[in-house]
């Protein structure tokens, strides 16, 4: 499968937090690295590891988280509407105009309850709060509570497509796009060989609190990791100041939770190999799984090399996939370095 299509495959997955083991990543992934299934395991959290390459040289692991923002049922009306709750962040505006599907007994298309703008009034107008959204599944009550209960999962509809040559939009681009890095960089240390160990790592529960991590790091044991994830890229509200551009290469981050040794080696393979890239600069916590990896076990030095996105964590999510490439390419040259 080309990067394009891998991409928009793991997209289209659903794989909540708390729930990511459900999906059918595990096998996707083995399929794609040609690796026997039993190569890929999930730990009692959910996290999925899975071994690539066992040498003499260091060890690291590659860590993407796999789950992504979606919803919790919390309770059904007497009328029937579902009523949800965020799980991991999410933007407001962007929910009343799209389809989503409850995980309950089935698969059920279900969209939010928007008032009509001729029947809106001052105290209806503006951005709704969360705990006011209500989903319509077309039931009754009495169906809707036998098939859908509180706890099930609520995730975005939208399937992901191409919008240009090289841009794709579409849901869990955050974090799908730094899982189809990882694949494309295996399949390039499977060919190129190395002498180090390499474990892929696909947290579980990163967007409820990079919950995930810290559990797949003690377990893996690395003597370093290197984190792929996504960031803000350009668009209107965000500008350079704050953003990376897209199709301008992957963020190198820089900040005091990170390693200076492994950030500084990212810049000098990419000015070596003519890859192009970005520098991101954080004062502290980078908000992704870095920030638990770093002081796992007995502290991991850790980097980081996220993806420019746009509308995070919205139904049209847009990357680059060239960004995607050239995260692929430097993570596959840095397992390759003494």
């Amino acid at each position: 499968m080309n990067i394009c299509g891998m991409i928009k495959k793991l997209a289209d997955m659903d794989a909540v937090s708390g729930r990511e083991a459900e999906s059918e990543m595990a096998a996707f992934i083995t399929g794609e690295l040609g690796l026997p299934e039993e190569s890929a395991r999930y730990d009692r959290l959910g996290n999925l590891t899975v071994s690539l390459a066992r040498n003499k040289g260091k060890h690291i692991m590659l860590e993407a988280h796999a789950d992504e923002a979606a919803f919790i049922v919390t309770g059904i009306t007497d009328r029937g509407f579902i009523r949800v709750a965020p799980t991991g962040g999410t933007y407001m505006g962007g929910v009343l105009g799209n389809v989503f599907t409850v995980l309950g007994r089935g698969k059920y298309p279900a969209v939010p309850a928007v008032i009509p703008p001729h029947l809106a009034s001052k105290d209806t107008e503006g951005m709704p709060e969360a705990e006011d959204i209500l989903l319509d599944a077309g039931m009754s009550a009495e169906l809707a509570k036998k098939l859908i209960s509180p706890g099930d999962p609520v995730v975005r509809r939208e399937r992901a497509c191409s919008l240009s040559r090289d841009r794709i939009t579409g849901k869990a681009l955050d974090n799908r796009a730094g899982v189809a890095a990882l694949i494309w960089a295996a399949k390039r240390i499977l060919d190129r060989g190395t002498d180090n160990s390499v474990t892929l790592a696909f947290a579980c529960q990163e967007e409820i609190g990079t919950r995930g991590a810290g559990t797949a790091a003690r377990i893996v044991c690395p003597d370093e990791a290197l984190c792929v994830d996504v960031s803000f890229a350009v668009q209107p509200g965000a500008g350079a100041e704050t953003a990376g551009r897209l199709g301008a290469g992957p963020m190198i981050g820089v900040s005091p939770v990170l390693s200076r040794d492994i950030s500084g080696k990212l810049r000098m393979i990419c000015e070596r190999e003519g890859i192009p890239f970005q520098t991101e600069v954080m004062a502290g916590r980078t908000g992704t799984d870095a920030d638990a990896i770093q002081i796992s076990a007995k502290g991991i030095p850790c980097g980081l090399v996220s993806i420019p996105l746009r509308n995070m964590h919205s139904s049209a999510e847009v990357i680059d996939v060239n960004d995607v490439e050239s995260t692929a390419e430097l993570a596959a040259l840095y397992c390759g370095e003494r």
